[in-house]
C-alpha cells in the first residue's frame, strides 16, 4: 500500500473508534476524531519530500 492509503486507513480507523467512543459516552472521543480527521487531510494533500 502508498504511503497515502495507509494515512487514509488509519485517519478511517480513528474516526470509526471516535464515533464508537461518542456512543459509548466515552469522553476520549474527541481525541480520536481530530486525529482521524487530520490522517486524512494529511493524506489528502500533495505529497511533500520529507
Amino acid at each position: 500500500m502508498k504511503p497515502k492509503q495507509v494515512l487514509s486507513f488509519l485517519g478511517g480507523i480513528c474516526l470509526s473508534i471516535g464515533v464508537l467512543l461518542a456512543l459509548g459516552g466515552s469522553s476520549a472521543w474527541a481525541l480520536f476524531v481530530v486525529a482521524g480527521g487530520l490522517l486524512i487531510v494529511i493524506a489528502q494533500r500533495r505529497p511533500r519530500k520529507w
